[in-house]
């Protein structure tokens, strides 16, 4: 069944960026007009498929996690992934003092894990444990692959969050394009589950809690430097810089009750 939600979830996306130019492009010069607008899709989608990691990947700062380097970090990680039945992710470093983590990955043999540096100094091990398990079970949930879609869909919009008058100007005319793919990739309103699940996972829902809850705090405190096209991939969306992004995206972020 989530496997099935996810799929349709990126069926009604990739329907939607193959409408966007397809109808305006069809009224303009028929079904030539269309089938231009169709092949200018695919491109996109083979683009966003094509770079998406590798801008992620820059755009966060992300450095490889070696075993002998966070030997306990693996441990926990290949321990969760034994009892989800999960293909290990990927992990790497994000270079940061706020508190943060999040995942991103098109499919389960290409997931990335990302935990800040902050986040493993300061987190004890009963809380990392329990913010890897989170982190893992949205995995599992099959939410990743649509929020990485997503990700890079609204990093196609543009990649710097400026308040200049031309950018805001530039980003009023485009960003609206965002908002169905908001609507139908993101999994916000499943984090709840994916918060029961991990706690049970974990067996430290009070940890877990406090894991959240600290990451919260921490990024009000510390704010992460990053486009609007990257926060949702955090397990608590950091707040957004821009006004307009604001204005259009802030619903649904994950903060602690």
């Amino acid at each position: 069944m989530l496997e099935l939600q996810s799929t349709l979830r990126r069926l009604a996306f990739f329907a939607y960026v193959g409408m966007v130019p397809a109808i305006p492009l069809g009224i303009l010069w028929g079904k030539p007009g269309m089938g231009l607008g169709l092949f200018i899709s695919l491109l996109w989608l083979a683009y966003i498929r094509a770079t998406t990691d590798v801008h992620i990947w820059k755009i966060l700062g992300l450095k490889k996690v070696l075993k002998a380097e966070q030997n306990v970090l693996y441990h926990l990680v290949e321990e969760h992934c034994r009892r989800l039945k999960l293909h290990p992710p990927k992990l790497a470093l994000m270079p940061s003092r706020s508190l943060a983590l999040g995942a991103y990955g098109f499919a389960d043999r290409d997931m990335v894990l990302f935990i800040s540096t902050a986040a493993l100094e300061k987190f004890s091990r009963e809380e990392l444990s329990a913010s890897v398990a989170w982190a893992l079970t949205h995995i599992w949930h099959k939410q990743v692959p649509c929020e990485t879609w997503l990700g890079g869909f609204l990093l196609g919009l543009g990649r710097k969050d400026t308040t200049t008058a031309w950018s805001v100007l530039k980003r009023a005319l485009v960003l609206p394009l965002g908002f169905v793919p908001m609507q139908v990739l993101s999994c916000r309103k499943q984090k709840a589950s994916v918060t029961d699940k991990a706690a049970r996972l974990s067996d430290l829902p009070w940890e877990l809690d406090q894991a959240l809850r600290k990451m919260w705090i921490s990024l009000q405190k510390e704010p992460l430097n990053i486009p609007l096209g990257v926060a949702h991939l955090f397990a608590v969306t950091p707040p957004a810089r821009d006004p307009l992004s604001r204005v259009l995206f802030q619903t649904g972020r994950l903060a602690p009750n």
